[in-house]
């Protein structure tokens, strides 16, 4: 028996965007807990202002656009140089890409990731240094 895969549901009044994935084949998505999108914050990021993308001026990471469809640019500060890895966790926190690891000089950096070889979901970009983690939840969508 067959079943949907993915849960989408867009509530108006609320602005909100609710989003299941199946954990089976035999599961259908609508009865899982859903990762709930409130979309007046979805596109307003603290860190874009304007045309212009300001940088983050603490240990933190910021993906931009969010949700996006093909490639997603990762912003991030790293407050002191140091090896660093950037990766792309599935929803199950599964890693499914590694964007960077190496040594990078402290400052604003960013990344891209070309998404066009994974499936439609929910992913976590995850920056690690030695003694910091940051973690991104994005929205990829087809």
């Amino acid at each position: 028996m067959g079943s949907n895969t993915h849960f989408i549901q867009y509530i108006p009044s609320l602005n909100l965007l609710k989003w299941a994935t199946a954990p089976d084949r035999n599961t259908p998505a609508f009865m899982q807990e859903p990762t709930i999108i409130n979309l007046e914050e979805l596109f307003i990021h603290p860190l874009l202002v304007g045309s212009d993308v300001q940088r983050p001026e603490i240990f933190e990471i910021a993906v931009y656009p969010n949700p996006f469809n093909s490639t997603a640019r990762i912003f991030y500060n790293l407050q002191k140089s140091g090896h660093i890895e950037i990766s792309v966790l599935d929803i199950t926190g599964r890693p499914v890409a590694t964007l960077l690891r190496g040594i990078q000089a402290s400052g604003n950096h960013t990344a891209n990731w070309d998404s066009q070889f994974y499936p439609a979901g929910i992913y976590f970009v995850r920056l690690e240094s030695s003694d910091q983690n940051a973690t991104k939840q994005v929205t990829l969508l087809r």
